[in-house]
């Protein structure tokens, strides 16, 4: 009889903390943060469809950054185009989008600030339907998607499918919208220095870039008689800026060995510990004036990268060479760097 008592008491002693910890685990399960891709109708032929894709964000946390995966039907559905939206823009962020595979679309919102971004619709996927699509839903399926606050701490995110109903037939295609045109950014005050030789600085935020030809300044809509002549110690004094932006785009792009490459996250911004007060603003033929980085490294491994920002790994050293690349223009990047490019089929002979 006393063995009985007690295992009824050891019963109804565990069954509420059982419930509590049920009660905990749903509770922490309601708190993610939610991705959801839309659902929207199209005709077999039908141009520029668009998905849209919002964000719900779960009750105290903040998103800043995100990143998503979607895959959808390569054989009925063509990726036309990713645009950001107006909750993700007013945080003053930007999109990118690659596509690393056929039939898989990447995406990454970021902004080079620590704005958190609101609920609502933050980006919208658009796709031409083949006129030979059959009829009937394409899914839109979520494979990845991770989210960061603005401390450049992890967020805990779900993903809800979408998909694009098509049924047969075909419709004119739809009349897109005209695009306004952007305001010109305000002019942003510059010196211009020259010391001993011929070389002319643009000086900005305290920090200095090479004019690098005359194409460049007479494109920068710069004056001659505006350049001043200084020592070469004071000249030599200002730090060369290796941070620059333009000033009407948030894009912030690091100069290694007179190549460019954007930092895609204040995440990566910040990984290597950068300084914010470091970015000079330059003009767009400056910014143009700079080829993108065409080779890094990741630990041993030797990548190219192309115009659509995949990277394409050497699998030998003969291979790097026989491409005509040199070591010496090697761009080494972290792991959160390389974790932000999509990668491609490697180089062959």
């Amino acid at each position: 009889m006393l063995k009985i008592t007690m295992k009824k008491s050891i019963y109804f002693f565990l069954v509420p903390i059982f419930c509590c910890l049920l009660f905990i685990a749903a509770v922490n399960i309601s708190q993610a943060a939610t991705l959801t891709a839309g659902s929207v109708s199209a005709t077999a032929g039908n141009t520029n469809i668009s998905v849209p894709v919002t964000l719900a964000n779960a009750s105290g946390d903040q998103v800043s950054a995100i990143n998503f995966d979607i895959n959808y039907d390569q054989n009925a559905l063509t990726l036309k185009n990713v645009t950001i939206s107006a909750t993700a823009s007013n945080a003053s962020k930007s999109l990118s989008y690659s596509a690393p595979s056929i039939g898989k679309v990447r995406v990454i919102i970021y902004g080079i600030n620590q704005t958190a971004i609101a609920n609502g619709e933050i980006a919208k996927v658009v796709f031409d339907v083949s006129s030979s699509a059959s009829a009937g839903d394409k899914a839109l399926v979520f494979t990845k998607y991770e989210a960061s606050d603005p401390n450049a701490g992890k967020v805990t995110i779900t993903g809800s499918n979408g998909n694009i109903k098509v049924s047969a037939g075909t419709t004119p295609t739809p009349t897109p919208t005209p695009t306004p045109t952007p305001t010109p950014a305000p002019a942003v005050p510059v010196t211009l220095l020259k010391g001993s030789g011929s070389s002319i600085w643009a000086v900005q935020n305290n920090l200095k870039s090479l004019v690098r030809s005359v194409e460049v300044f007479n494109g920068s809509s710069y004056s001659w008689s505006s350049i001043q002549t200084v020592s070469d110690k004071s000249l030599n004094a200002i730090p060369v800026a290796d941070l620059i932006k333009t000033a009407d785009n948030p894009d912030v792009y690091r100069l290694e060995k007179n190549f460019k490459r954007k930092l895609a996250s204040i995440e990566i911004f910040n990984s290597y510990g950068l300084d914010w007060n470091k970015i000079s603003i330059v003009s767009q033929p400056m910014m143009d004036s700079f080829s993108y980085a065409p080779i890094y490294q990741h630990n041993f491994d030797l990548f190219w990268r192309d115009a659509s920002n995949i990277l394409h790994k050497f699998p030998t050293m003969q291979i790097f060479g026989v491409k005509g690349y040199n070591t010496r223009d090697l761009i080494p990047v972290n792991d959160m760097e390389y974790g932000s490019f999509a990668l491609g089929e490697a180089i062959n002979n």
